[in-house]
């Protein structure tokens, strides 16, 4: 586990590790699922207001995010 603690992690992964669905947090970021999966699949880029959310909800700190 210690080695994992320095590698950014994508929204995925945290999300993932965290336990949630993408259902899950594109409700709680306000946005449609579509919009969120397009998001994780690097198809529309996440804005930072939406990465500060997220680690909100999960509880990662935002400088493990990789953006």
């Amino acid at each position: 586990k210690g080695e994992l603690m320095n590698k950014k992690l994508t929204p995925k992964q945290i999300r993932n590790m965290a336990g949630f669905t993408q259902v899950d947090i594109a409700e709680k970021l306000g946005l449609s699922t579509t919009t969120y999966v397009l998001k994780e699949m690097g198809k529309s880029r996440f804005y930072f207001d939406e990465i500060k959310k997220l680690c909100e909800i999960t509880g990662f700190p935002i400088d493990k995010v990789e953006i």
